[in-house]
């Protein structure tokens, strides 16, 4: 199994990044690549909008015959956000009797004045035993030993807490949200996908969508909030092809 690093390094490096950024330092504009590349970014990170990401992590487990990799997996920039594709097409499924666990992370942040208030989740069109979870560390860390163990957020202040979480699953809910309280300019984010076959078939989804609602309390005429796509979405084809899955 691959192990999924502690991200203690990664937000501290934010937290540094954040500031150089605001002294005037400016990052490239995120564009589309595996998931590989982005873990390979140099410069610390890169920009979709007002949102920053650095630090991006992968890990997998599980016995499919397609389990992807991080080279598996493209990331492509949207509103704000990004969606996940399966390289070269197709939904992101295992077949029967198999199953696959895949953990996406990175962290955030967002520049002076906005803050992030919610996030949402949308699973479309799911099949089998299909469950996506996403998890915020707000203002903290996420410590985490691999792609089956269970998130923990750390600060100095707190020590250790749940993070603020959010569960979609084939057939309900296909829909969340879950608000931040408070509101957070910065964190860690994990999206873990898990799909599970039995002896009736295989399971998978075509897309899953994950934003965050980023609020500026102090805007401009005209502007106040912005719908933002800050964590993770996996996704494949927003049509589900029959004839590509695994029976």
């Amino acid at each position: 199994m691959q192990r999924l690093k502690t991200f203690l390094a990664g937000s501290l490096l934010t937290f540094g990044l954040c500031c150089q950024l605001h002294a005037g330092s400016v990052l490239d504009p995120c564009v589309a690549g595996s998931v590989a590349s982005y873990q390979a970014l140099s410069g610390g990170g890169c920009t979709v909008g007002i949102l920053v990401f650095t630090n991006f992590t992968f890990a997998n487990a599980g016995n499919a015959a397609n389990l992807d990799d991080a080279t598996g997996i493209t990331l492509t920039p949207i509103d704000g956000g990004f969606s996940f594709t399966q390289t070269g097409g197709g939904p992101l499924q295992v077949g029967a009797n198999e199953y696959a666990i895949y953990d996406i992370g990175w962290n955030y942040f967002v520049d002076v004045g906005p803050v992030a208030t919610g996030a949402s989740m949308e699973m479309d069109p799911p099949f089998g035993n299909a469950t996506a979870t996403q998890y915020f560390c707000n203002q903290a860390i996420l410590r985490q030993d691999g792609a089956v163990a269970a998130p923990q957020c750390y600060d100095r202040t707190q020590g250790y807490f749940n993070p603020v979480s959010l569960t979609v699953h084939n057939p309900s809910p296909l829909t969340a949200y879950v608000p931040f309280e408070p509101p957070s300019p910065y964190g860690d984010a994990l999206t873990q996908i898990l799909l599970t076959g039995d002896a009736n078939g295989g399971a998978g989804f075509d897309a899953l969508l994950g934003t965050q609602t980023v609020f500026d309390p102090t805007p401009e005429p005209g502007t106040v909030v912005f719908g933002l796509g800050g964590l993770v979405g996996l996704a494949a084809l927003r049509r589900r092809r029959a004839s590509a899955r695994l029976g």
